[in-house]
């Protein structure tokens, strides 16, 4: 009898679940796969949301082509982000990361674009295997503590901050030079 756990080639998935308390917010569409296109995933899933069971990778697969992957290596890093929008056009990301040892949201990418069709919002987080991606569904449940309060909060995504007003948003803007020339982004 052979062992045939050696002819076989290992399988990595690297689906990773994010930490508990974002798990619970259920504002992230965490697609599971068992390959490095996380990225890919979590834009089609804002691109193409299912009703039911948005996580299930074949819901997908179709979609696939719909894409420009050119230039592109996966996983993805930061800088492949802007040759994905130059390869897609109607399409802007901005990806907020989770420094899970600060336990703090970090800008890392915003889109330099404006006025696209489509703006998605991705969250990322690092993993055993690699930096990973989930669409962020709601932004604004998604870093308020409570859903009445989600409700009347309004987000600079360039500083990750928050403001119960419109207007205490727009002041923000106007007096923050990491803001200049930013606009406001919405974010349900």
């Amino acid at each position: 009898m052979t062992d045939d756990t050696t002819s076989r080639p290992a399988t990595t998935s690297c689906y990773i679940r994010p930490p508990d308390f974002l798990a619970k917010k259920r504002r992230l569409v965490n697609v599971r796969s068992f390959d490095q296109f996380c990225f890919v995933w979590a834009i089609l899933a804002a691109l193409f949301q299912p009703q039911h069971n948005p996580s299930r990778v074949q819901h997908y697969e179709d979609y696939l082509c719909t894409l420009n992957l050119d230039g592109l290596d996966f996983p993805v890093q930061n800088h492949h982000i802007a040759v994905f929008e130059k390869n897609n056009p109607s399409i802007t990301v901005n990806v907020v990361y989770f420094d899970s040892e600060s336990n703090r949201f970090l800008m890392e990418y915003i889109s330099p674009n404006r006025g696209r069709q489509n703006h998605i919002n991705l969250l990322a987080f690092n993993g055993q295997c690699h930096k990973h991606y989930t669409w962020i569904k709601t932004v604004s449940r998604l870093f308020t503590r409570s859903s009445m309060e989600a409700d009347t909060r309004h987000f600079m995504f360039m500083c990750v901050d928050r403001f119960a007003t419109l207007k205490a948003l727009e002041m923000h803007i106007s007096n923050c030079s990491r803001c200049t020339g930013l606009y406001i982004q919405k974010t349900h």
